[in-house]
């Protein structure tokens, strides 16, 4: 994996829809076969589908420590954050990251404040990464321009701009090898207007087996998804 996947500290964001959660998941489970068992933090206090805490019992059956606001999964879940989560940024190292997944949206990135401190400390020791999710089939990010605008959204909220881009572009259950590639030269707009790199291009393995050999060739940094979550009709 790339030099952003080796910090200490990681940040996912994105709009909703994007795929961080499944990323998020997928990041820590490869993070354990690194042997690197990370703590995931769900910092999503607006979004109650589709989050991390809902596999924590697997996650922690796996070695990857789960924290969430006090609240979540419960008819009460509300912005209540348990002081553990400084413990976990401050101790965190390259061997023991620890993976924030936050909410969607710059509302849903705007929680962070509550743990600016350790974050800068990181930031200063250049092991925060910040992983930006962009899904260039979403009807807010159908291109670089209105993704820039969505990562200044989120970067202004939370504090801090992307350090990478991850393409995850994705129709569901309905995605191609076309998707993913008709959305390449799009997610290098992307990075060039924000400065950084495209990191990973995420994708289910079906949809890589799908590629040809020299399609493949094409995917800068080929990230397969394990794939947990799963739509209600599934």
């Amino acid at each position: 994996m790339g030099k952003e996947f080796q910090k200490a500290v990681i940040l996912v964001t994105g709009y909703y829809g994007s795929g961080k959660t499944s990323f998020a998941l997928s990041l820590a489970e490869r993070l354990v076969k690194e042997g690197r068992p990370p703590a995931i933090v769900d910092l999503d206090v607006v979004n109650p589908y589709f989050r991390t805490f809902d596999y924590r019992e697997q996650l922690q059956a796996e070695g990857i420590r789960v924290e969430a606001p006090v609240y979540a999964g419960t008819n009460l879940d509300i912005p209540a954050l348990p002081p553990s989560i400084d413990g976990l940024i401050e101790r965190a190292t390259e061997s023991s990251p620890v993976i924030l997944d936050l909410g969607g949206d710059d509302a849903g990135a705007a929680v962070l404040g509550r743990y600016k401190a350790g974050l800068l400390a990181a930031w200063k020791r250049d092991e925060l990464a910040v992983l930006h999710l962009v899904n260039f089939r979403r009807a807010l990010t159908p291109d670089a321009q209105s993704a820039v605008e969505e990562a200044a959204a989120i970067g202004a909220a939370c504090g801090f701009m992307p350090t990478a881009v991850i393409n995850s572009t994705n129709l569901g259950p309905e995605t191609t090898g076309s998707t993913l590639l008709d959305s390449l030269d799009e997610a290098e707009a992307l990075g060039r207007q924000l400065g950084v790199p495209v990191e990973a291009t995420v994708m289910e393995p079906a949809v890589w087996q799908g590629l040809t050999p020299e399609e493949q060739t094409q995917i800068p940094g080929a990230f397969l998804l394990t794939r947990r979550v799963k739509l209600p009709w599934e």
